[in-house]
């Protein structure tokens, strides 16, 4: 079956094409500022904190025809960035990307980005482009994004990881118990989902994560859950703190489970789901599915998260991959 490309596919790499810089300067950490980006020469830079900016930003690199894109910001930025590259054609072929931990979490880009701090990433970056092929240092890979499509969205969404139910209610309770301060590092990631979860199994999931009524069906095959506590597709490796709650066989780019609200032994299987590793009691009669497709679909009303940023639903909502796109990594 073949993969759609949502209008892209990448190109040669140009090695001597100049490199590009699109900053949010409000993402986590960027707002005690970055000087290490803007003592460097050579540089086409933009910013940018909104979709919009972010978009404008995007359209005055394009014109200086850079060979790679540099995002210096968050999981957000990362995704209005995605969005606007497939949506608004300013790009005739993209550039490759290189993704920095620049944000508060900064789950796609310790997956699909550069080790180490913003600084000492940028640095080896530079040292490696403009070395080109013959240090051995630059190498590449590909990766598709998630193209969500809806008939309330005006355009379609495109990031890397979408979720429903608990996942949505940790981001809420993430932003608004745990992180008011705005620090940052995955570590708190990880206290939100424990929090999460202690919640779940001690008061039951109708308080704190009460269940979704949703329909789905991964490539045309229907999922007979009516409730789910969580429902999640990805195309990333890993999620934080190297969790990886999927273990569906199959070379479909696509990531997806669903969890049940009417689940068994949750307590039990717990472990065994977040590593990816299915335990015995994990089937979809329990409540459990893990699968790997290239056509999701959901009808539910409520909340959605693409990237961490949260977005209201109420109807049928797609999701396919789009691309793929060529990253750097050093």
């Amino acid at each position: 079956m073949a993969v759609p490309s949502g209008g892209l596919c990448p190109r040669a790499c140009d090695l001597q094409g100049p490199i590009g810089v699109l900053t949010n300067p409000l993402s986590g950490g960027n707002r005690q500022g970055y000087p290490w980006l803007t003592r460097v020469s050579d540089l086409v830079l933009a910013e940018g904190t909104t979709p919009q900016e972010i978009t404008e930003g995007l359209f005055a690199l394009s014109r200086k025809r850079i060979g790679l894109l540099v995002i210096n910001g968050g999981d957000g930025t990362v995704q209005a960035v995605l969005t606007a590259i497939f949506t608004q054609g300013m790009f005739p072929s993209p550039p490759v990307l290189c993704l920095l931990r620049s944000g508060t979490t900064s789950m796609l880009a310790r997956d699909a980005g550069i080790d180490g701090p913003p600084p000492r990433a940028f640095k080896r970056i530079l040292e490696a482009w403009k070395g080109g092929a013959s240090t051995g240092c630059v190498h590449f890979f590909e990766r598709f994004v998630l193209k969500v499509e809806s008939s309330k969205l005006s355009l379609p969404l495109y990031g890397m990881f979408f979720g429903i139910g608990a996942v949505c209610q940790g981001i809420e309770l993430f932003h608004s118990k745990v992180n008011p301060g705005g620090l940052r590092g995955e570590i708190l990631c990880g206290v939100t989902v424990l929090h999460l979860l202690f919640s779940l199994l001690l008061r039951g999931n109708r308080g704190v994560a009460p269940p979704v009524s949703v329909e789905i069906s991964a490539d045309g095959v229907p999922i007979p859950f009516q409730e789910v506590l969580f429902t999640m597709a990805t195309t990333l490796e890993r999620l934080f703190l190297g969790l990886r709650p999927y273990w569906g066989t199959g070379s479909s780019p696509l990531r997806f489970t669903a969890v049940s609200s009417r689940t068994a032994s949750l307590v039990r299987c717990l472990p065994s789901l977040v590593r990816g590793r299915p335990h015995v009691l994990m089937t979809e009669e329990n409540g459990y599915c893990s699968r790997t497709a290239f056509r999701i679909d959901l009808a539910f009303r409520g909340a959605f998260t693409l990237d961490g940023q949260l977005f209201e639903n109420d109807g049928a909502i797609t999701i396919t991959p789009a691309g793929p796109l060529r990253f750097l990594r050093v």
